[in-house]
């Protein structure tokens, strides 16, 4: 993996299944939980719009 090379497995973090296959250290977090967040994160901000203001640089995202 090129990142690990350039910068070392300590310094990238990935998730625990694909660290497993690579076969390097894992950061402990899943894909699940991120999916997880993401999906809390967007239901946030269509159901209060006023979060917008913080995070105006996002408005390219594509929700789905």
């Amino acid at each position: 993996m090129p990142a690990i090379a350039e910068h070392g497995q300590e310094n990238v973090v990935l998730t625990s299944e694909l660290a497993e296959k690579l076969g390097v250290q894992s950061s402990g977090i899943a894909n699940e939980k991120i999916e997880a967040d993401v999906k809390e994160v967007t239901s946030r901000l269509i159901d209060d719009p006023s979060l917008w203001d913080y995070v105006p640089a996002m408005f390219a995202w594509s929700i789905f």
